[in-house]
């Protein structure tokens, strides 16, 4: 099966996009059927060729666009319709940012029984220095030998 998607070329954090038509199991990097247009999203406002008549053949022989193209074909009024959501995000991190607030609470509850077990040892501890108290006396005065 076709499909219309974006390869991207240019340098390192400076992309531009080519437009091309491939095989749906081809690498975006690899070779391409038919270069369609280009894009380039840096330049304000972004720039978009189509060749619109290769489009509308490719369009008409059945190639699918993905979701960016076909966000940029119906700005351009090539296809007729809605846009469509082109990103997708992971849902996996929202559950766990749920449950660690949980993992939160425990901790303070078991914070909350941890002082009730420091006080009942405190007075154990006190005791003890009495204790040695009396053995810490003052050594007693040696009388000067003659």
């Amino acid at each position: 099966m076709l499909v219309i998607r974006l390869s991207r070329v240019g340098k390192k954090k400076r992309p531009s996009y080519r437009i091309v038509v491939q095989d749906r199991q081809r690498d975006p990097w690899g070779t391409s059927v038919d270069i369609v247009g280009n894009y380039n999203p840096l330049t304000s406002p972004s720039t978009v060729v189509f060749k619109e008549d290769r489009i509308k053949h490719w369009l008409e022989k059945g190639a699918q666009p993905s979701a960016t193209v076909h966000n940029l074909l119906v700005t351009a009024g090539l296809m007729k319709g809605s846009k469509v959501k082109a990103t997708t995000h992971d849902r996996q991190d929202r559950p766990v940012a749920k449950e660690e607030p949980k993992k939160t609470e425990a901790p303070a509850t078991e914070a909350a029984a941890k002082p009730e077990t420091k006080t009942e040892e405190t007075p154990t501890v006190t005791e003890k220095p009495p204790a040695e108290t009396p053995a810490a006396e003052e050594p007693k005065a040696e009388e000067p030998a003659q």
